[in-house]
């Protein structure tokens, strides 16, 4: 018998109206060795424009899904979010997710219970509405054990989830935290293979953050989004990374809470500063610039200089 080849389709931009057409309906149903769905506009798929939204009954046809990218789950009942996990086959997942849907027990469960039983998951991806609380996916009890990327944009967690210690081929993290404990410092100076942080710490410092020199070995891209920019990198602190982005507000801050010690990331050869530019007289965004350009310059008799970029210039 003839392998049938896998089929990939890519509607990523398509209206919706055309994604309803008869035509378009019937390929999709016959479509049963379809492997890659894409779907929304570019990134993010949350346009009422552009096809996000799959029919309830189309997902258990698609048993040999490996990768779906982006689908909008906000209109979709929570039975249609556990009929997810039918697709064992996933390891591409990128979702929308709303506010209703995190303050819904039904939907927390349905979205638990679906991850819980992607055992071949490499990426997850999801977009959430504003004020999202993701509190609810720290109590996975079976994580996919392979997931090389977790990615969450703007809903927010109290904490790192526990669990992420658990991964050892996790490589990108993007996540939203209300605090950052040593617990959590901890959990994420360890994952052996990450190589991407990007972390948004939805809070203002009361204390420097400090990141020692154990940990973080194979770290090469950090941003760090942040009211106020309070991290000390202590001497030999993430060997491999080349890459700091700090992002930062206008808030009330002293002398002392501004970074330090990025002269001793050894490996470092670019700096990214990003603030509101109506803010560029304030105080605190001066007293950080200031900061991070006499790091910078520590650097300029030694062999590896760094560049420094403020907003992309």
């Amino acid at each position: 018998m003839q392998k049938q080849n896998s089929v990939a389709a890519d509607l990523r931009g398509t209206p919706i109206r055309q994604l309803t057409l008869p035509k378009q309906i019937l390929w999709l149903r016959h479509s049963l060795n379809l492997h890659d769905l894409l779907l929304g506009g570019e990134g993010i798929a949350n346009s009422a424009e552009t096809a996000t939204r799959v029919p309830h009954d189309f997902i258990r046809r698609f048993s040999r899904l490996r990768t779906l990218a982006t689908i909008d789950l906000s209109e979709q009942p929570a039975s249609f979010v556990e009929a997810l996990g039918d697709l064992h086959n996933l390891e591409v997942l990128a979702i929308t997710w709303s506010f209703h849907m995190s303050s819904d027990r039904n939907y927390c469960d349905a979205l638990l219970s679906s991850i819980n039983r992607w055992s071949d998951l490499k990426s997850l991806t999801i977009h959430c509405g504003l004020g999202c609380s993701m509190e609810f996916l720290g109590s996975l009890s079976d994580p996919p054990w392979h997931l090389e990327k977790f990615k969450v944009t703007l809903g927010r967690f109290a904490g790192v989830p526990q669990w992420f210690q658990w991964l050892e081929d996790l490589s990108f993290v993007q996540i939203t935290i209300c605090n950052l404990r040593a617990r959590d410092l901890q959990i994420l100076r360890h994952i052996p293979k990450l190589e991407c942080l990007i972390l948004v710490l939805d809070f203002i410092p009361k204390e420097a953050i400090v990141i020692g020199n154990e940990g973080f070995c194979q770290l090469q891209r950090f941003s760090i989004d942040c009211p106020v920019s309070w991290l000390t990198f202590e001497s030999g602190a993430m060997p491999k990374l080349t890459y700091l982005q700090l992002e930062f507000h206008a808030c009330p801050t002293d002398p002392i809470s501004v970074p330090s010690g990025i002269s001793n990331l050894s490996s470092l050869t670019e700096v990214a500063l990003w603030y509101n530019v109506r803010y560029a007289n304030s105080s605190s965004v001066k007293m950080t610039m200031e900061a991070v350009r006499e790091e910078v310059g520590k650097r300029r008799n030694r062999t590896q200089k760094i560049s420094l970029f403020i907003n992309g210039i």
